[in-house]
């Protein structure tokens, strides 16, 4: 699944009892499920293709053409043509199919591909999957007229007759571009002439060239900002492979390349416009009716052609250069001074491609090779696979080293120092020394855990592992350690060095027994093929920055100077090799006279013969006497002679096994003594990984140390916030407890107030008779349905302060209208006095107003108690938020 959150496949596993096709010739394909698998059957690396449709039905692919099609397995299927490598869609086909295909076969000759359908149809199709693009692009390519053939020669005048035949030579094509500068004609020759347009030049024929075919159709388009003509060429297909069906040509023509050009005679204007020609032969004034070389267009090619012609039988003397026949000098100067050119470009451009190499090289080779204070070099087994690689190893920099004598000397203080406190606590006694000795024999602290000692990893300076406590001790003990990987690497590369050098040395003693036991079987004519081990490339690492002889596959281009140079170098060496031989007299007549020695060697034994006597060329029964006892003594001469030649051949057998034995023995000794310093390099890397375990235990805890501290910078941060907004919220709280209990109070002064006039009803109406008081009583009690409407300030609940201020003073000014109409007169109980009416209604307003002014005082006080309790809520909030950062604190 990528970042968007889309799935894509990773792999695909199945098994498949199809059928396997090669796509090339390391790569297979098969299906599976709706994927095809390609394997490469060298390197096991698999890559897959998801069909487009649903499945994948028949499959085939082609090694030849590099391509597979196959096709899903819809209604009307498709049949998906892909390339390979790069597994793009070349084209899709649509048959008339319904169900499904059976089979698909590719022509690793062409772009054909059968297919074959089952039920209901029974068809076999072929199809082409080679089609033009379905966006109608096309292959560009640029042909201007510089290389077209070019003609000079003056055009003659058109016949004023002409002969007509039955039947229709082909058909022209004449086109005028939109800027009026060029004529262009085509016909089903294949030629397309290309003609000055302008009726000053005469209709000059400026060149021609010749399509892939027969031309159809032309088309032409004058782009006025770069003064250039394109023609679009039809041309339908010959006998040359034109695989794709008709073929498009573009061509560009320059205005400025029809500048200066004249010709000599004049030819009649064709007008524009016609759809076609039919042209009957002969023709004389159609640039297609002839050849190029014909008498119209080229009658003096035709000449110069004879001339090669006549040159090429005249003898080697006679015989005219190639370059003399071009009469075309300017020309033949221009395209040289192009082609200088050209090779300056390239030339150019090769020298800027291998300075950038080279700039390339010289930066790996600093950064990776120089700066090696130990390259990275191994030594291999004569007998196995077994090998040993050392510790490559960079220079340390001056940063590093001052860094390590700092730490050094910081530490040589405190050890120094460590040991004066202890020499000025304790006092120096028996029992001490004891102790001290003791502990001089148990292991250090330091080293506890660790084999770096035994291995060359001795650093006196290092702490305690159990006092690490520091942040700086940590810093400072991480510098040690590293100190001690590389005295520990430093340590096993000195004895990589040593046996590398005794590998060398090996090879050279083996090279001088090999060269004296191929001098033994020189001698006793022996044809074997020695064992001559060569350090591998592994070993010689060096190797990688030169380049022998060998590794050139090319030719070495030497220039005429240098290959006259080479030519006097060797004409030297041979002239001084006959005179150092022609002066050697001495030599030439010991090798005449006694085979290049003055005393016989002990080797030449075996080349020795006893010289027969002459009559032995004559039959037994000639013999003399003396010849027979010359003979018995030949024979006596001539069994010494073999005798000594079985001894001595005996010797140096023994001496060749001997040579072989020893090459065996010392080339396994030195195999067990790799095996030893592989095991030693095993252990090194076993003390290495425990430093740098220790390291990186050092920096885990520098970290974390680092990680705690900042939180505990933040939490302090926090705390300290919290602090504050909570000695704010103590403070407003504080004040607002007051304000509400002095409201409180002036609420329950209110509400006291208001009872009073309840209770002193009766008090201040004692002269109105007691059955009427009782009226009165219940009159004063009585209060008017007052109607209030929801007003937006009502429902508004963000809106405390007007639903306390507002809302009651609207209510009083209402009962206040209503209690009008209990005061009426009409509302009096019968027997009562108006003076009395009025007085009582004066009570009872005051009454009412009382009531609201407790009812205003009693909300009030209710919001007041609300905004107290969240006041309260947030203090006991921030109390709870200061404890928690405080237990997190602590932990």
């Amino acid at each position: 699944m990528d970042v968007l959150g889309n799935l894509e496949v990773r792999w695909v596993q199945g098994f498949n009892n199809g059928t396997f096709r090669f796509v090339d010739k390391k790569t297979t394909c098969y299906t599976c499920g709706n994927f095809i698998v390609f394997l490469n059957v060298e390197t096991k690396m698999r890559k897959t293709l998801q069909s487009p449709g649903s499945g994948i039905g028949a499959f085939t692919a082609s090694g030849h053409r590099r391509c597979l099609a196959f096709s899903d397995l819809n209604l009307n299927p498709s049949i998906f043509v892909y390339n390979y490598p790069e597994l793009e869609l070349m084209c899709e086909l649509k048959g008339k199919t319904k169900l499904g295909y059976t089979a698909l076969a590719m022509c690793d000759t062409g772009p054909y591909l059968v297919c074959a359908s089952s039920m209901p149809d029974h068809t076999i199709t072929l199809c082409a999957v080679d089609l033009p693009a379905t966006d109608g692009s096309v292959i560009e390519s640029e042909a201007n007229l510089c290389h077209m053939m070019t003609v000079k020669h003056p055009c003659r005048k058109v016949v004023s007759r002409a002969w007509y035949c039955k039947t229709v030579t082909y058909l022209l094509q004449e086109w005028f571009d939109q800027g009026g500068n060029f004529l262009i004609t085509g016909a089903s020759d294949s030629r397309m002439f290309v003609l000055n347009a302008r009726p000053s030049k005469g209709f000059e024929i400026i060149g021609w060239i010749e399509a892939p075919g027969a031309i159809v159709s032309l088309s032409t388009q004058y782009l006025k900002e770069s003064k250039q003509v394109k023609v679009l060429v039809l041309c339908n297909k010959t006998e040359r492979e034109i695989n794709e069906g008709n073929l498009l040509l573009l061509l560009t023509l320059f205005v400025q390349q029809i500048t200066g050009q004249v010709c000599a005679a004049a030819v009649p204007l064709m007008l524009a416009g016609w759809s076609w020609i039919c042209l009957f032969r002969p023709r004389q004034s159609d640039p297609h009716h002839h050849r190029p070389e014909g008498r119209l267009a080229c009658l003096q090619q035709a000449q110069i052609k004879a001339m090669m012609e006549e040159n090429e039988s005249l003898p080697d003397m006679e015989k005219l250069e190639h370059q003399e026949f071009n009469l075309d000098v300017e020309e033949q100067q221009r395209l040289q001074l192009e082609g200088e050119q050209e090779v300056t470009r390239v030339k150019k451009e090769i020298e800027m491609e291998n300075l950038a190499k080279c700039y390339q090289r010289e930066i790996l080779k600093k950064e990776c090779w120089d700066s090696m204070q130990v390259k990275g070099k191994a030594i291999k087994a004569f007998h196995s696979e077994n090998e040993v690689k050392n510790y490559p190893m960079k220079e340390r920099t001056e940063k590093e080293l001052e860094e390590l004598q700092r730490v050094e000397t910081m530490r040589q203080i405190e050890q120094e120092d460590s040991q004066l406190q202890e020499m000025i606590l304790n006092t120096i006694s028996g029992e001490k020394e004891n102790e001290e000795e003791e502990d001089s024999k148990t292991e250090s602290p330091a080293l506890t855990g660790s084999l770096s000692a035994l291995y060359g990893g001795v650093n006196p300076h290092l702490y305690s592992q159990f006092n690490l406590h520091i942040r700086e001790q940590k810093i400072n003990q991480i510098t040690l350690l590293k100190d001690i990987i590389y005295k520990v690497k430093s340590t096993f590369n000195k004895e990589f060095e040593a046996v590398y050098k005794q590998k060398d040395q090996e090879i050279n003693r083996l090279r001088e027994k090999n060269k004296r036991i191929a001098e033994i079987m020189t001698e006793l004519d022996l044809s074997e093929t020695l064992w001559e081990p060569i350090l591998t490339d592994n070993e010689c690492p060096e190797r990688a920055l030169t380049v022998t002889d060998s590794e050139i596959k090319v030719e070495k281009y030497l220039t005429p100077k240098q290959k006259e140079k080479e030519e006097k170098l060797r004409e030297e060496e041979e002239r001084q090799r006959l005179a150092a031989k022609s002066d050697n007299t001495r030599d030439q007549a010991l090798n005449v006279m006694m085979g290049g020695v003055l005393e016989l060697k002990k080797e030449d034994v075996l080349r020795m013969e006893v010289p027969q006597p002459e009559f032995m060329s004559k039959p037994e029964l000639q013999w003399m006497e003396e010849e027979r006892k010359s003979f018995k003594e030949f024979e006596k001469k001539a069994k010494e002679l073999n005798e000594e030649k079985e001894k001595y051949k005996k010797t140096l057998e023994t001496e060749m096994k001997k040579l072989l034995t020893s090459i065996k023995e010392a080339t396994q000794m030195f195999d067990e003594k790799l095996t030893t310093l592989f095991e030693r390099k095993v252990k090194s890397e076993m003390v290495i990984y425990q430093e740098e375990l220790k390291i990186a235990n050092l920096v885990h805890s520098i970290q974390t140390e680092e990680e705690i501290l900042s939180r505990e910078k933040q939490l302090s941060l926090k705390l300290e916030k919290a602090r504050t907004v909570k000695n704010e919220i103590g403070e407003e709280l504080k004040k607002h407890k007051e304000i509400v209990d002095e409201f409180r109070e002036e609420y329950d002064n209110t509400v006291a107030e208001d009872k009073l006039l309840d209770k002193g009803f009766r008090k201040e109406f004692f002269d109105v008779p007691g059955h009427i008081i009782d009226q009165l009583y219940k009159l004063y009690k009585r209060r008017p349905r007052v109607q209030r409407m929801k007003t937006q300030t009502e429902n508004n609940q963000f809106k405390e302060g007007g639903l306390l201020g507002t809302a009651p003073s609207d209510g009083l000014s209402l009962m206040m209208k209503a209690m009008e109409e209990l005061d009426a007169p009409e509302n009096m109980p019968e027997g009562l006095d108006l003076v009395v009416w009025e007085r009582f209604c004066m009570a009872r307003r005051t009454k009412v107003e009382s009531e609201q002014k407790v009812k205003l005082k009693a909300l009030t006080l209710a919001e007041m108690q609300a905004f107290l309790q969240r006041r309260t809520d947030e203090d006991e909030k921030a109390h709870l938020e200061i404890k928690n950062l405080i237990d997190e604190l602590n932990r």
